[in-house]
């Protein structure tokens, strides 16, 4: 991990125990040993810092196209190893680079829902998973869009690791749209279900 990664995302972790009261429930279920994809719930601009600070590894991001418009942001969050994609179409050119990044054997963390306004799964996740046999790893995030309420104490910024996804879950499937979009739809289930799991 670089010096500057790892110094961003201990002060922000610090900062969430501090602040938040932060607690992360099952995080022993994480393998950063391979290649996988952190997939959580979206509900927050803070989602993405947040988590991957959470993690004990250098994670990639995916992040709409018009946020590089501004060249000096665009520098800070590609230092931060964040990916440009099209939302609203199928950017072949992002699924590539996703699928390449895991083939390195790196993280990248996926919104199922794609963005903070949808609310159910977008098939890409599940073709970039299929194209890789990536494992999966469910999150969710709970309370992060009431942050005053965890300042006082009323509630606390929460990150539940659920069991991960194996590829043998979904290996044998074919690749096309109907499974793609039947993986992603499993994914996010599972992340749903973290919280009544508790």
């Amino acid at each position: 991990m670089r010096i500057g990664y790892r110094l961003s995302t201990s002060i922000i972790r610090f900062l969430m125990k501090i602040l938040f009261g932060m607690k992360i429930v099952g995080s022993i279920k994480m393998d950063n040993t391979r290649p996988g994809i952190i997939a959580a719930n979206h509900q927050s601009y803070f989602d993405p810092p947040f988590l991957g600070s959470v993690l004990n590894e250098e994670v990639f991001f995916l992040a709409k196209k018009e946020l590089f418009n501004n060249k000096i942001f665009a520098k800070l969050i590609k230092y931060y190893n964040t990916i440009p994609i099209k939302r609203g179409v199928l950017d072949k050119t992002g699924f590539e680079h996703c699928e390449q990044i895991l083939k390195n054997n790196n993280l990248i963390m996926i919104f199922p829902e794609g963005s903070r306004k949808s609310f159910s799964a977008k098939a890409g996740i599940g073709k970039i998973a299929m194209d890789t046999n990536a494992v999966i790893y469910p999150v969710k995030i709970e309370n992060i869009t009431d942050l005053k309420g965890c300042i006082l104490r009323k509630k606390r910024l929460t990150f539940i690791f659920g069991e991960p996804i194996e590829p043998e879950y979904y290996q044998h499937w074919d690749k096309k749209k109907a499974n793609y979009q039947k993986l992603a739809d499993k994914i996010l289930s599972e992340i749903n279900k973290l919280s009544i799991m508790l």
